[in-house]
């Protein structure tokens, strides 16, 4: 798990702060709260992504479906190595949101706007992600009431990313 970490740490390790909606804006707009984004923006942590606290990302779990392609690209690796560390933990919520944000939907719109929230993602960034989604389809026990994230990351990787294990 450690080589996984690391990969994600190195593939977005000099990511820029998002530019408009921020963690906490999302998670308003997942709220249809959208006239207030000065007022949640407040709220948000500004820094390296890898320094976000942890308690940002447990209030804002359904925030990854509502930030534009830089902040996607900014906070997804965050949650990627908050579900690492957590997964064991029974926190499926977090879990299924962040594995439900690399899913690509039939409806065309909304597969035209997953396809431009990842517009900014390199091929190293991609890769870390194909890795993350691969390490929970082989290493996650099903035993755990058969977990219907891992089932969401399983449909995400080979809809999408199994096209990115390799560099």
């Amino acid at each position: 798990m450690s080589k996984i970490k690391n990969t994600i740490i190195q593939a977005f390790d000099n990511v820029s702060y998002p530019k408009n909606i921020t963690l906490y804006v999302a998670q308003a707009h997942d709220n249809y709260e959208y006239d207030e984004d000065k007022k949640y923006k407040k709220n948000d942590f500004v820094g390296k992504w890898q320094d976000i606290p942890i308690s940002h990302i447990e209030d804002c779990c359904c925030a990854l479906s509502h930030l534009e392609p830089d902040g996607v690209r900014f906070y997804l690796p965050a949650f990627m190595l908050w579900v690492l560390d957590n997964y064991e933990n029974q926190t499926e919520d977090i879990s299924y949101a962040t594995f439900s944000a690399f899913l690509t939907f039939k409806n065309k719109d909304l597969e035209n706007f997953h396809n431009e929230q990842f517009s900014l993602f390199n091929k190293e960034q991609k890769y870390a992600c194909a890795i993350f989604l691969k390490y929970f389809i082989d290493n996650c026990n099903a035993e755990i009431d058969y977990n219907a994230e891992v089932k969401v990351a399983e449909q995400a990787f080979k809809q999408t990313w199994c096209k990115y294990l390799t560099i």
